[in-house]
């Protein structure tokens, strides 16, 4: 039978959807769908706190080891167990929402502020009863975006270090995932010395007498700490 026109053009229609088939099937591969191209967005900038103290609180006002150790009815040697991480004063170590540097933590009167502690474990007591384990901080550093900023640490302290740590009897809540026991401390070198913030002075720095003596230009060390403390009277008791 005769094939029409119509019929052949059919046909060639077919026999050339097919070829084109078999060529995107085992020949060139498809193409990939388009990807409209995203910019990343920029990290945004830090949230800068600038504290107007130091990582340590108060060590500015060290006139003397008899001076200083006369404060505290607490007194003990330690050793650095762990260094923490930064975490804000909360009982989660995170930021409350909607809330910002220097404003209240939630439950507490203490002020939102970051910092890092540092477990501490007993080695011997000096004065005063301890518990085995225990707390110091270090003030500033950085969660997530937010950073606050001290004066560098004049004594910074190592993991496995001798630390000599003046508390008092009540650790204080100041919010934080841990109870704050140790109020201040000075680190110990590999010579025993105590590293306070003049052990390395050659000069008086209070002339006026009525302070008290100046530490000894060799320092303050493990063997002869006792004396130091002994000589001091202890802090008046309650009533």
């Amino acid at each position: 039978m005769p094939v029409g026109t119509g019929t052949v053009k059919l046909l060639l229609a077919v026999a050339i959807a097919f070829v084109l088939l078999g060529c995107t099937s085992a020949g060139t591969p498809r193409s990939a769908p388009l990807v409209d191209a995203q910019t990343p967005s920029p990290s945004p900038s830090p949230h800068v706190f600038s504290a107007q103290g130091g990582a340590v609180s108060g060590e500015d006002r060290y006139r003397s080891f008899r001076q200083w150790a006369s404060q505290y009815d607490q007194v003990a040697i330690a050793r650095v167990v762990a260094m923490g991480p930064a975490q804000w004063n909360t009982k989660d170590g995170r930021l409350p929402p909607g809330l910002d540097f220097l404003d209240p933590v939630p439950g507490n009167g203490n002020a939102l502020r970051i910092l890092r502690p540092i477990q501490l474990e007993l080695v011997r007591a000096m004065r005063g009863d301890w518990p085995k384990d225990f707390y110091t901080l270090r003030w500033g550093g950085q969660v997530g975006n937010d950073v606050e900023e001290t004066k560098p640490d004049p004594l910074p302290l190592a993991g496995g270090q001798l630390v000599i740590v003046f508390g008092m009897k009540e650790p204080l809540d100041i919010g934080a995932t841990f109870p704050l026991t140790v109020l201040s401390d000075f680190p110990v070198d590999g010579s025993n010395r105590i590293l306070t913030p003049t052990a390395d002075r050659t000069a008086p720095i209070n002339p006026d007498e009525t302070l008290p003596p100046a530490d000894p230009p060799g320092g303050i060390t493990l063997d002869n700490i006792g004396q130091y403390l002994d000589l001091l009277p202890r802090p008046p008791g309650p009533g």
